[in-house]
């Protein structure tokens, strides 16, 4: 086996530095993308859910007041827009494991998880 000289030794040590410290980078890179990734789209979803919150709040109070003109009664309407929701709200405890965490926490680590594919084919 030949004997390698100092000068190329050095060498390989220095490229090996070299390497640890970009593909270091590279994973600290990697890591910050996929937080600002997580970021924008909890903003984004923030936003929309709000945006659907106020719709719902003000659908609900017409529909109460709706109600309440229907039933000749000015609280009858609103009792039964609260019944809907109560109704809704047992609904969701019985299904939010198998229908809202399990999708939830399944899409949240393909999105945290998943590689760039070849950055967007060839882009």
């Amino acid at each position: 086996m030949e004997e390698q000289k100092p000068d190329q030794q050095e060498n390989l040590i220095e490229k090996i530095k070299i390497y640890i410290g970009l593909k270091s980078r590279l994973a600290v890179l990697s890591t910050v993308e996929k937080v600002a990734e997580f970021y924008a789209a909890a903003v984004s979803n923030i936003v929309l859910v709000l945006c659907l919150l106020m719709m719902l709040i003000f659908a609900s109070l017409g529909t109460a007041f709706w109600l309440n003109e229907v039933l000749n009664s000015t609280w009858l309407g609103f009792f039964w827009v609260a019944g809907i929701y109560l109704l809704f709200f047992i609904i969701v405890i019985f299904i939010k494991s198998k229908w809202i965490e399990e999708p939830l926490m399944d899409r949240l680590v393909r999105k945290m998880l998943a590689e760039k594919i070849e950055e967007k084919n060839g882009e």
